[in-house]
């Protein structure tokens, strides 16, 4: 009755994921978009024969996405059983603003916890004193110095970036400056901070910031203040600014917060 078919790369489940996007109650955090569920496994959900939907299994084996079109909502329950017997799924991330994925894992968990929270910005006009820093946007002239910064920092990297090496390192930061954008912070000549801010193309119009302080630079404000900034550059682009952090990252959470966002959904772990 239920089966997944693997698509490398599929129009079908293209337009699935744009509806998808389309019933969340709040936007997706962009680098979960295009990279947690971008680099996994899409499987074309068929029912009976008829294409119905999809899901995504990272590399973990983590179930990160299930989507159903109206007409197979009521297969939601068999959907769920058939993926985590067919393969041996033992855990789940679905976000609160999912509000269907996030029932279903609920149904046949066995142990929830949270794993990111998902902010909203609620006041563009977030006072952040100025120190005298130096705010520039990263050329392809900065590469190297960026690469020092990420790798020293590396305990608020992506874990990911770090153990594949650093030539992989070296292609994220690429990719950021050439479809995105990096913006390096300045004490006098030296780096303190870099900001990302990843405008998204499909949950326009939004834009995911995450921001890396230097280990000297740390619980001194600076966090706050590039994002205060980076939110600038996106308002002056007519763009809503977004972003996350893990549930124990507590320094990153207060940063987030004194730079004026708010936390109404997170992503919730759930043991099927």
């Amino acid at each position: 009755m239920y089966q997944g078919v693997q698509q490398d790369s599929s129009s079908t489940i293209d337009g699935y994921k744009e509806s998808h996007l389309r019933v969340l109650s709040a936007p997706l955090d962009v680098y979960w978009e295009e990279a947690l569920i971008g680099y996994s496994d899409h499987y074309e959900l068929m029912i009976e024969g008829v294409s119905a939907g999809y899901y995504c299994l990272n590399s973990d084996n983590q179930l990160v996405a299930l989507f159903l079109i109206a007409e197979y909502l009521s297969h939601g329950e068999g959907a769920m059983a058939h993926i985590v017997a067919e393969h041996g799924v033992r855990q789940a991330l679905a976000g609160t603003n999912d509000a269907y994925f996030l029932s279903l894992c609920l149904e046949i968990s066995t142990r929830s916890e949270i794993h990111t929270i998902l902010f909203q910005d609620n006041d563009r006009n977030a006072c952040v004193e100025d120190q005298g820093y130096r705010f520039e946007q990263a050329t392809a002239a900065d590469e190297d110095r960026l690469l020092l910064h990420y790798v020293q920092s590396n305990g608020d990297m992506d874990i990911d970036s770090i153990e594949t090496g650093f030539e992989d390192l070296r292609g994220y930061t690429q990719s950021l400056m050439r479809d995105h954008q990096i913006f390096i912070l300045y004490e006098g000549d030296t780096l303190i901070a870099t900001s990302e801010c990843r405008i998204s193309e499909t949950q326009k119009p939004y834009a995911d910031l995450g921001m890396i302080v230097a280990t000297n630079s740390r619980r001194k404000g600076v966090g706050s203040y590039m994002l205060a900034r980076t939110k600038r550059f996106c308002y002056e682009r007519s763009v809503e600014p977004i972003c996350s952090c893990e549930a124990g990252n507590i320094g990153s959470k207060k940063a987030i917060t004194k730079a004026g966002f708010v936390s109404r959904d997170r992503v919730v772990l759930f043991s099927l």
